[in-house]
């Protein structure tokens, strides 16, 4: 069941929420790879100068990750500081330094707007981890991943930064 939906003319992103948490089997590798971020920071807050890079590539998400600035109060002015080369949004565009809302699909800035905007505000207080699903519809491309999103705080006690980590699941390129 699709939780949310972003769309404009032949592009289609469907969300739906892990309400319980990640999944056992398929998402084996973020409950990994969370753990491991947590047991690096025992307060279990993460300042986004402290992600340790050699442990995203070590557990194979460094292509595959970004880190978003969610401190703008606007949502599309957020700002992508790193983005993984692997991530196949707009034909695999590379955002990094670039703000939501200069993504020229309108779906993709509704997608990522409305989604960071939501987990900023449901992680308040509590930094837990969002678990979701994501499938992407145009006329000639089609994929779906699992996402994985940690809230970051450069202060300790406000989402300033989001760790969104994806695994993708089937991709369907020229129809």
């Amino acid at each position: 069941m699709t939780d949310r939906t972003f769309a404009d003319t032949g592009r289609e992103l469907a969300v739906t929420y892990l309400r319980d948490g990640p999944l056992v089997g398929p998402d084996s590798p973020f409950i990994k790879f969370q753990q491991r971020l947590r047991l690096t920071h025992a307060d279990h807050v993460m300042r986004p100068e402290s992600v340790p890079v050699d442990l995203v590539a070590e557990m194979g998400f460094l292509g595959r990750t970004h880190i978003v600035d969610c401190s703008a109060d606007d949502p599309e002015n957020y700002r992508f500081v790193y983005y993984g080369r692997d991530v196949l949004m707009e034909n695999g565009r590379n955002f990094e330094g670039q703000r939501v809302r200069d993504a020229s699909w309108r779906a993709v800035r509704d997608f990522g707007a409305g989604e960071y905007s939501r987990i900023k505000t449901r992680a308040a207080g509590d930094f837990s981890a969002d678990f979701s699903r994501v499938s992407y519809i145009s006329e000639d491309t089609s994929f779906s991943y699992r996402r994985m999103v940690l809230p970051l705080s450069k202060t300790g006690s406000d989402v300033t930064h989001l760790l969104v980590s994806i695994l993708l699941e089937d991709v369907t390129i020229g129809g």
